[in-house]
């Protein structure tokens, strides 16, 4: 056997092949790494983009934007629609008063996770950019209507007042283009500045600008949008229960 005369042409094919193999396998390899590291860091490398969109930069236009998002590798385009937010507790009054920092940002940030999951939304940033207020951004299909992502942010206030046990204030912009969304989050900047209350609400921006319109006078608008949420709260929790409009009259201390 071993004098066999040896096929050296059909032995370095062979070992060509073995090779190539192993090379194939070191790339596949690779890739896994290189998959599990970006999925890994995906919400930090998105977190940066809004920031930079948001924040840092006066205006981009659309194309600009698209070019951004993508030089980051990350899967935007014009068609994407989006809602900015602003959220808002006193964390002092909250469970949290005696976090530092990180760790507030780090918890604060994993059970708003937890809670888009749930609702069935995709949180692409949620960001603290000043004391006790973190600006968010969603992105969602045509199917989430304006109707479903104000009970989104309904249900979202509820659950966040359960756990932190402080009062939840959140206003948003439903249905931003990509290039509209710094606009409409300096809009939520400055409603925010003017008209915020310090108790609970949800407040969806152009509604507001509705009511303001019709009753000319900001202070009404915000005592409209407080009536309504306090409304909405309170069915929700007692939905199972003999509501009458007397009722809900005294919850918001006016004639039905």
């Amino acid at each position: 056997y071993y004098l066999k005369p040896i096929q050296y042409e059909d032995l370095h094919k062979r070992l060509e092949k073995s090779l190539e193999e192993v090379k194939k396998r070191a790339r596949s390899k690779e890739k896994e790494q290189y998959d599990a590291y970006w999925h890994d860091n995906l919400r930090t490398y998105k977190s940066h983009f809004w920031e930079d969109a948001l924040f840092w930069v006066d205006s981009y236009d659309e194309e600009e934007l698209e070019f951004l998002a993508e030089s980051r590798h990350l899967p935007y385009s014009r068609e994407d629609r989006f809602t900015p937010g602003i959220l808002r507790f006193e964390k002092e009054k909250s469970r949290m008063s005696d976090f530092p920092g990180n760790l507030e940002r780090f918890v604060a940030c994993n059970i708003m996770t937890e809670l888009c999951e749930h609702a069935g939304i995709r949180m692409e940033m949620f960001l603290k950019c000043r004391r006790d207020t973190w600006a968010l951004v969603f992105s969602h299909g045509e199917e989430m209507d304006r109707e479903r992502m104000d009970q989104v942010f309904r249900m979202l206030v509820r659950n966040l007042e359960g756990v932190l046990q402080c009062s939840v204030f959140v206003c948003y912009a439903y249905g931003c283009t990509f290039q509209d969304v710094r606009g409409r989050y300096m809009l939520l900047e400055d409603y925010c500045r003017e008209y915020a209350p310090k108790e609970s609400c949800v407040v969806d921006i152009d509604r507001f600008a509705e009511r303001m319109y019709e009753t000319g006078e900001p202070g009404e608008a915000q005592k409209a949008e407080n009536a309504v949420f306090k409304v909405k709260q309170y069915i929700d929790e007692h939905f199972c229960e003999n509501i009458t409009r007397d009722t809900l009259g005294e919850i918001v201390y006016l004639s039905p």
